[in-house]
């Protein structure tokens, strides 16, 4: 493995894949795997986009004492 959240995202992967084959019973076909990879990035980036919001949002935000 080359890092913990590669094996994070392999674990995640595989519950996904067998997600999967129990709700249609039979394996996605590559190009499914592409949508579910891409539905994943596309979350990732909005999680980290949604940080860096609030990072800037308490920086704006005058302090109340």
């Amino acid at each position: 493995m080359f890092s913990k959240r590669a094996h994070q995202v392999e674990l995640a992967v595989k519950a996904k894949v067998v997600d999967f084959r129990h709700r249609q019973g039979r394996d996605p076909t590559r190009w499914e795997r592409a949508a579910q990879a891409l539905r994943r990035r596309v979350l990732d980036a909005l999680r980290h986009q949604n940080i860096e919001i609030e990072a800037e949002l308490i920086k704006l935000t005058p302090s109340i004492r």
